[in-house]
């Protein structure tokens, strides 16, 4: 995660950035939050790998018949087909929420994937993909709110395989 944050934050441009990290799990973590302040790198908070929204969208993957690290884009896709779902009615958004800059769960990798399987046979695949869509970018949305607050800075330099998502990107550029 230092590496994802050193490049992005070298690579930004920016003079000062908070600069977060967020993938499946690597160095035992999922993610990383920094500030990045006249070219020094500042840790801020380590996300441990229990809660992971890498995890997240590589089980929903899996449980739509996709490739895990690999089909996630064709996930992201398919929640285009389907019609929307509110927030208050959509069970994944229950799964994991924002303390601070700590997400946390009371599942863990494999009883998630359990409860994932148990919802998705209630609904059409491009629903499930839908809801697992919109849960990702509440949940990454609000830790990027509460790390703009908390370190008050303006700029965000973003890493790792979560960011690859496209609509996760043009939810956080509106913040």
């Amino acid at each position: 995660h230092e590496a994802h944050a050193q490049s992005a934050s070298r690579c930004s441009g920016f003079k000062d950035a908070l600069v977060i990290t967020l993938d499946g799990v690597g160095d035992g973590l999922s993610g990383s939050i920094w500030e990045f302040r006249s070219g020094k790198l500042i840790p801020i908070r380590e996300l441990t790998s229990r809660v992971s929204f890498g995890i997240f969208f590589e089980h929903v993957t899996n449980l739509l018949n996709m490739r895990e690290l690999e089909d996630e884009g064709k996930v992201m896709a398919l929640a285009n087909y389907a019609y929307p779902v509110a927030d208050n009615v959509n069970p994944l958004i229950k799964m994991i929420k924002i303390r601070g800059l700590q997400p946390v769960s009371r599942y863990r990798s494999w009883a998630m994937h359990k409860e994932l399987k148990r919802i998705l046979w209630q609904y059409p695949s491009e629903q499930f993909a839908y809801m697992a869509q919109k849960a990702l970018e509440k949940w990454v949305a609000q830790l990027v709110e509460n790390a703009l607050r908390f370190t008050g800075l303006g700029e965000i330099a973003l890493a790792g395989g979560i960011f690859s998502n496209i609509k996760l990107n043009m939810r956080i550029d509106q913040i």
